[in-house]
């Protein structure tokens, strides 16, 4: 006979349900709940879509050019979070590109104006920015600290040779040194840095190489390395070259494992999966990406193309089109392999952007060996 508030705990942990709950229903009720949420604003703003860099992999590296935001955007998207400041509850601003840094005065203006937004009518607001971090010296991030620029991702990608080979400037000139420098030189006034390591079958052996390099300058307590998988998104880069998701899944894992038993990360839990309702903002109604010109997508990765464009923040009107709709009314739950899945709850689809393309997330392939690796560690603090 089971211990009855055991059975108890398994009930309020959602591993024991009633038979009269239709779990797929349930999920599907939460998706689209939070998905229609209007509570937060959340914007993602290319103020340009010019680069510096010329990323062998970037899905952008077509669509680039030398576009600037001009005054008369900059009104209307504010006129456009004014008109939204008496019914929500947050601001969330990420900065975006082509290269966000190329375009401080734009960053520094808009900033300004929406930060005077949130203060008069009592709305927090939150910024982030993803950078290739060439620019990123110090006066830009005192700048950066001041507009409330509270994370910030950067790109390295293996050992200097390696990174300079996929991530070099227009004209070929390295770039590795300079990003490094500029950690270096802002370490004591760095907001939260997200260290993003591409990872391919070209790279996927000198990982080590560069959690070293951090370590030796000295920067492993302010930044926190993680694994990107480089996909064929736009058929950008070479099928062969990358890694296959489950490949990839083995390898995030393993080198999750590695900076856990080095002591750069101590919270084991933080790789517990969790039960989502929404991918991404690309499938959330209150959540948009705006670029130098206006225009409007539901995803980063589509900037620049035009037939993904879903409007434009100078006429203020959505277009109800496949671009908006395949997002929003994406729902894993159609897919019969995808309804059938134990792991719906964990992924719901994967990324929206493959439409009803199966999508499966990578915790598919690892999940015994996390929750194995993070009861060892809950049973060894017990013990």
């Amino acid at each position: 006979i089971m211990d009855k508030d055991f059975i108890k705990e398994l009930h309020k942990g959602g591993f024991l349900i009633d038979d009269n709950v239709n779990e797929i229903d349930t999920l599907r009720y939460l998706m689209f709940k939070d998905r229609f949420d209007r509570k937060s604003f959340n914007l993602t703003i290319a103020p340009t879509i010019d680069c510096n860099f010329r990323c062998i992999y970037c899905y952008e590296k077509d669509k680039l050019e030398n576009s600037y935001m001009n005054k008369e955007t900059e009104n209307n998207l504010i006129k456009l979070i004014k008109e939204k400041s008496s019914n929500i509850d947050s601001l969330n601003i990420s900065w975006y590109g082509g290269e966000p840094l190329l375009a401080i005065d734009t960053i520094s203006s808009l900033s300004e104006s929406m930060m005077s937004i949130c203060k008069d009518n009592n709305i927090p607001y939150n910024a982030s920015m993803v950078t290739n971090g060439y620019l990123l010296d110090r006066a830009t991030c005192e700048k950066l600290n001041k507009y409330n620029v509270s994370s910030i991702q950067i790109t390295l990608d293996g050992n200097e040779a390696t990174h300079d080979k996929r991530r070099f400037l227009i004209g070929g000139k390295p770039t590795y040194k300079k990003i490094i420098e500029n950690l270096v030189a802002c370490k004591d006034i760095l907001p939260k840095i997200a260290l993003r390591i591409n990872v391919d079958n070209n790279n996927k052996e000198l990982i080590k190489e560069l959690v070293d390099d951090l370590r030796k300058n000295q920067l492993l307590d302010v930044v926190h390395p993680y694994l990107g998988h480089v996909r064929n998104d736009d058929n950008c880069y070479n099928d062969n070259l990358c890694l296959k998701n489950n490949d990839y899944a083995k390898l995030e894992y393993n080198f999750q494992n590695n900076i856990l038993n080095q002591g750069i990360n101590n919270n084991p839990l933080q790789f517990l999966p969790r039960r989502i309702t929404s991918y991404c903002g690309a499938d959330s109604i209150s959540s948009h990406i705006v670029d130098s010109k206006g225009d409007l997508y539901r995803c980063w990765n589509d900037i620049g193309n035009k037939q993904k464009i879903v409007g434009n923040i100078n006429n203020s009107e959505l277009n109800i089109n496949e671009a908006l709709t395949d997002y929003i009314l994406f729902d894993a739950t159609e897919n019969v392999e995808c309804r059938n899945c134990k792991f719906l709850p964990l992924c719901m689809g994967g990324c929206p952007i493959k439409g009803k393309e199966k999508n499966c997330s990578y915790v598919k392939y690892m999940i015994n060996s996390y929750i194995k690796d993070i009861y060892k560690n809950l049973k060894n603090e017990i013990s």
